[in-house]
């Protein structure tokens, strides 16, 4: 059975070798040096409508192309001029456009730019709702206000993104009263604020609220223990107990998470039982003069008994200034901290140099770490934890008084105290040598901001000494005496330590008073 195969035709000649040799010459066989040449390729940009269609070879020529006047076709070919913008580089042109729209424009435009986009799986519909959006025009800003698309730049903006327990975003006022002023200076621009902005409709962690119709907050006690305080065993101010009671838990619920100058548990439980072990009369005195003067933003009552606590205080603290203890200690602290309350600031730095020198005394600063384990070894755990927030409570309060007086020739630590940071607890390691441990505080109104913070001051202390310690007064320029290696050192410090916060320290609606001062204590950094 014979193979079909397809007849091929011979190779085309050109019309000057037709000319030349005669007819029928062309299927004489050709010598290797007679082939034709190669086809070349046709430079067109644009092939007519008849040859795009078929596929195939068109030299773009006008009025008609060679391969359709070879065909017969007798009318002039037809090109399309206009050529249809490819798909993808429409969507690249559409995703570059919502990247500067991103990018330059105010913060909630951007927010919404998102919201859009994560809501529409056509790129082409959510391009387009997000044009409606953005097609009014950008209202006029508030007289003395920074543009919104200029508010975070550069580097601030590198910093809230990568570091947001650090740096977090600032929200919008939304204060009744704030508002009202606003409004009030917008009637007086001759341009009014007419064009609506994109609207963010995720909730506010921060709702407005107005200050002057505030609901008293719930005066529950902390703890239950203290519904058995006497407190006529402790002073001699004729002050109810159930009210005493009330100011002692709101100055454990507030103040002491960001103070801590004694155990809590320790203290509430001889407080009650009326033993002196962990509580005493002068730290109940001071304690009531310093809570006092928070307790009367609530029941203004309590007013009449601040002068008599304080010069209570006072007497005691004469009588037992000799006597070291870890309770005169926390006492003293906490005196100086209500003289700053009633803008008696001149005595405040006399009691932190009380402080600092009983606390060397005591032991407490300056002393190696093999020393403090041994005699930390000699005690009761109980007195361990006693000892532990003394001598962070108060080495804390020393490092913010000398920030914030910034007083040549004041003495402070030289070293952070060795005993463990309240909430930890020295473990015996597998090499022999102890170690701190974790561990969470028993009190719940205490949450983590104690031990965090005590990290916190043991790094500012190494800033008020390379800063403050032996200048002259007044201070000289501190570049003159501080490198911006030791500056940048103790800045990438502050941010690794702001990298190891809990949850429980981030800011919301629900955070506790010492949650959000401590917002304001990390502004403390600002001194580096």
């Amino acid at each position: 059975m014979s193979k079909r195969y397809r007849q091929l035709l011979p190779i085309p000649q050109s019309e000057s070798s037709s000319n030349s040799q005669p007819s029928g010459s062309s299927s004489t066989p050709l010598s290797p040096g007679d082939e034709p040449l190669k086809r070349q390729r046709i430079n067109t940009q644009l092939a007519c409508n008849s040859c795009r269609k078929r596929k195939i070879r068109c030299d773009g020529k006008k009025p008609s192309c060679e391969t359709c006047r070879r065909r017969g076709e007798k009318e002039p070919c037809v090109y399309t001029e206009t050529k249809s913008l490819p798909r993808t580089s429409k969507e690249t042109e559409q995703i570059l456009e919502l990247f500067e729209t991103i990018k330059t424009g105010p913060e909630a435009q951007a927010i919404d730019v998102l919201r859009i986009l994560r809501g529409h799986a056509d790129l082409d519909t959510a391009f387009s709702i997000i044009q409606s959006h953005i097609a009014h025009p950008i209202r006029v800003q508030r007289r003395g206000a920074a543009p919104e698309q200029t508010r975070y730049l550069g580097l601030e903006s590198e910093l809230m993104a990568r570091h947001t327990l650090a740096f977090p975003t600032l929200q919008p006022p939304e204060s009744n009263i704030l508002k009202k002023l606003l409004s009030a200076g917008q009637k007086a621009m001759p341009d009014g604020d007419n064009d609506a902005q994109m609207s963010n409709n995720e909730p506010n962690p921060f709702p407005a609220h107005n200050p002057t119709h505030a609901q008293l907050p719930d005066l529950t006690l902390c703890d239950e223990r203290l519904k058995k305080l006497n407190i006529g065993f402790w002073t001699s101010v004729p002050i109810p107990s159930d009210l005493a009671a009330k100011v002692i838990s709101l100055y454990l619920e507030t103040d002491h998470p960001l103070l801590g100058p004694f155990d809590p548990d320790l203290f509430l439980a001889d407080l009650v039982d009326c033993r002196i072990n962990h509580c005493s009369e002068i730290l109940v005195s001071a304690i009531m003069y310093w809570g006092c003067q928070m307790y009367s933003g609530i029941d203004s009552a309590v007013q009449k008994y601040i002068p008599e606590f304080c010069e209570e205080t006072e007497k005691r603290r004469s009588l037992e200034k000799t006597k070291d203890s870890l309770l005169t200690l926390a006492a003293i602290e906490l005196l100086g901290l209500g003289y700053m309350g009633n803008g008696k600031d001149h005595y405040v730095l006399t009691f932190v140099s009380e402080v600092n020198s009983m606390g060397r005394r005591l032991g407490l600063f300056g002393v190696e770490q093999s020393i403090a384990i041994e005699n930390a070894k000699q005690v009761s755990p109980d007195m361990q934890s006693a000892t532990s927030y003394a001598a962070w409570g108060t080495f804390n309060w020393i490092v913010l008084m000398a920030l914030f007086y910034q007083q040549p020739g004041l003495s402070y630590p030289e070293y952070p105290p060795a005993m463990p940071i309240p909430g930890h607890t020295w473990h015996r390691s597998s090499e022999g040598s102890p170690a701190p441990v974790r561990q969470t505080l028993q009190e719940t109104y205490m949450g983590d901001t104690f031990p965090v913070l005590c990290r916190f001051w043991r790094i500012m202390h190494g800033v008020i000494l390379k800063y403050y310690r032996d200048q002259p007064h007044p201070l000289k320029s501190v570049s003159s005496h501080v490198t911006l290696a030791f500056a940048e050192y103790k800045y990438r410090e502050l941010i690794a330590w702001a990298e190891t916060l809990p949850p429980s320290m981030m800011r919301s609606e629900h955070s506790p008073h010492h949650v959000l001062t401590f917002q304001y204590v990390k502004t403390q950094l600002m001194h580096v």
